[in-house]
């Protein structure tokens, strides 16, 4: 994996991409410059090219983002402006709390990486190549 990371310049994160395709809802994409995958960091406000979630979206944003070890990392999508000051707002159609993108202990089904037990989450690396 650090090869990998190493060889690209983004990180994207797709929903049920093998029984559904590819969709911008549920949908991130960072920088790897501004996403140490092999670091660990907690409550950071960390910046999305662009971030979709249930259909709330971001182009050039922050948003709430945990990387534990030993977990992959996650968004925090409603502390992530009410509590941490990040530009993203995931509030709106949500409970109390919801984990985006990974580390899935609060989940919404409006959410497309938890809507049903067979919901997938994929995150892909690669590099933006302009045209």
């Amino acid at each position: 994996m650090q090869h990998l990371a190493v060889n690209s310049t983004h990180l994207r994160v797709t929903c049920n991409f093998h029984s559904q395709g590819f969709h911008y809802t549920d949908y991130a994409r960072a920088d790897l410059k501004s996403h140490n995958l092999f670091d660990t960091w907690r409550h950071v406000c960390k910046r999305y090219e662009y971030l979709n979630i249930r259909g709330i979206d971001c182009n050039d944003c922050t948003a709430l983002t945990n990387q534990k070890d030993g977990d992959s990392w996650f968004i925090e999508s409603y502390d992530s402006k009410k509590t941490y000051r990040c530009e993203f707002d995931g509030r709106p159609g949500m409970g109390s709390k919801e984990f985006n993108f990974g580390r899935y202990v609060y989940k919404n089904p409006e959410h497309r990486c938890t809507s049903a037990p067979s919901s997938t989450t994929e995150h892909w690396f690669g590099v933006k190549r302009d045209m």
